[in-house]
């Protein structure tokens, strides 16, 4: 016997591979752009933390020796360790000079006793895949207390954030 046209119209599925192409390249191509700007977020962010350990590191170098460069170091520092992409203007870096006291984890801005460098630093970057969407920018930021303690003739890192 042989069957009716319409019933092997039915079974015929030669275009089905088009149809699912077109479902799921836009699928596809969504997830690989959320992965690409999360992961350039987070290398943002880690080279912005790498920039104000280093500038924090080196300004509390020169609070040991009894310098009075504190800030430009720091921030001549950080400008080298920074990335042609995260380039940063003095505006998104701020640079405090203060008392760092370890027991209670606390930094106060004070000029007569000095053991402590604070840095801030500041980035807005738009994401690459969703600069079509939105001209929304993200922010990122960084956040190191460095301080010299005397008894121990140390350096230390605290407060990264």
């Amino acid at each position: 016997m042989q069957r009716s046209d319409g019933i092997m119209f039915l079974r015929q599925n030669t275009g089905a591979i088009l149809i699912l192409f077109a479902f799921i390249i836009p699928i596809a191509l969504t997830i690989m752009g959320l992965v690409i700007n999360i992961s350039y977020q987070l290398t943002i962010k880690e080279e912005l933390q790498n920039a104000a350990i280093a500038g924090a590191h080196a300004g509390a170098i020169i609070i040991s020796k009894g310098g009075n460069a504190v800030k430009n170091t720091s921030i001549n520092i950080i400008k080298k360790n920074l990335h042609s992409t995260t380039l940063l203007d003095n505006t998104d870096i701020d640079v405090r000079i203060g008392y760092y006291d370890p027991k209670y984890s606390r930094f106060t801005e004070n000029i007569q006793k000095t053991n402590a460098v604070k840095i801030l630093l500041k980035n807005k970057q738009l994401l690459i895949f969703t600069t079509w969407i939105s001209k929304k920018l993200f922010n990122e930021s960084a956040h190191v207390v460095a301080y010299h303690n005397s008894s121990k003739d140390r350096i230390f890192i605290s407060q990264v954030k």
